[in-house]
């Protein structure tokens, strides 16, 4: 799969900012993290794994925020949460999005949840992965006097620890063309600023929070604590250590959640179409069924729609006690009943 075109979109204050839009489904915007860089995100970057696997099951959107990546630098010294929230609502206005799945992470989440406060007769649900209701999660040390200081040094010591040589200066060089130091520290300094104590009671759309297990910064608790504070929300505990660990069980986790709450676009709810046999099983999951009833292997299926072995055998365990089938030939008669073929 290859990364999509980057395009521009212009805010209502004049910042130039950098969108891309691959697959098809519902539409899944995807709001950028500290280091985010479309250049580099399908090809050099912790999430590409991440994207590809959303991006053949939904319409994936991606951005950079003002002062980040590909979209225009120079910050002004007043820099707000609010003006990032004007590039979220650039992006999504100019794609017409009249209803769609918001996905924010780490820190950033918390322009997400902002957004689905305000607007949330758009966000149909809500994903926020390695977040946390309070931004002392993420102890001031790891941006305190070293940023202002030590450039350099701040960089080499937010590379993972696992590169080495060659691999750590690229890294680092990805980095410093990501965003510069003095939009890094104003960045910062406005999500410190962020208080959510009042804003996530008014979340109401169906919400899901993604932590992993042995996070270190926010810890699962602070997970726990989230999900805790939003109204209709649901926690689902993943393994691994980092944000992106464990890709496919989070995008199985987040296909389930959006699958149960929303029916494909421009169709009947999920909810009013609970008793239906056809409407249990999710996109991929018909997807996988036509495939049994073409006679395909799970070999062949997994190659044909770059899955592991382990995530096809996984679907075809949720069809057959979805369908009430005991086998792959009576998946494929009842597919040819349901008219899935």
């Amino acid at each position: 799969m290859e990364a999509p075109p980057v395009r521009y979109v212009k805010t209502s204050d004049g910042h130039n900012i950098a969108y891309a839009d691959l697959g098809t489904g519902w539409p899944l915007v995807v709001t950028p993290q500290a280091w985010t860089n479309l250049q580099y995100a399908w090809t050099h970057s912790d999430m590409q794994g991440w994207l590809r696997l959303l991006a053949s099951r939904f319409r994936v959107v991606q951005m950079d925020w003002r002062g980040q990546g590909m979209s225009s630098r120079g910050l002004r010294p007043d820099h707000t949460l609010d003006d990032m929230l004007l590039d979220l609502e650039a992006v999504v206005d100019t794609l017409a999005l009249q209803r769609f799945v918001l996905l924010g992470m780490a820190a950033h989440a918390h322009i997400g949840i902002r957004y689905a406060a305000r607007h949330p007769e758009r966000v149909a649900a809500l994903i926020l992965l390695g977040s946390a209701a309070r931004i002392d999660a993420w102890p001031p040390g790891i941006y305190g006097e070293l940023l202002q200081e030590n450039w350099d040094l701040f960089l080499r010591l937010a590379v993972p620890s696992a590169l080495g040589g060659e691999q750590k200066r690229l890294a680092i060089e990805r980095m410093r063309r990501t965003i510069d130091q003095k939009d890094f520290i104003l960045r910062t300094k406005a999500l410190q600023e962020s208080r959510l104590d009042e804003i996530l009671p008014l979340i109401t759309a169906p919400t899901l929070v993604l932590h992993h297990r042995n996070n270190k910064v926010p810890s699962v608790e602070h997970g726990m604590q989230l999900a805790a504070s939003i109204p209709r929300s649901r926690l689902v505990v993943l393994e691994g250590d980092d944000l992106f660990d464990d890709a496919e069980s989070a995008v199985h986790a987040l296909e389930d959640f959006i699958t149960q709450h929303l029916a494909a676009p421009g169709s009947t709810s999920m909810r009013e179409s609970a008793d239906s046999s056809e409407t249990s099983l999710s996109h991929r999951e018909i997807e996988v069924l036509r495939l049994i009833a073409a006679g395909k292997s799970n070999a062949q299926i997994g190659d044909e729609l770059v899955i592991s072995l382990n995530t096809v055998r996984r679907h075809i365990t949720h069809i057959f006690n979805k369908a009430g089938v005991g086998n792959r030939a009576e998946a494929a008669s009842y597919a040819h009943k349901n008219r899935l073929v």
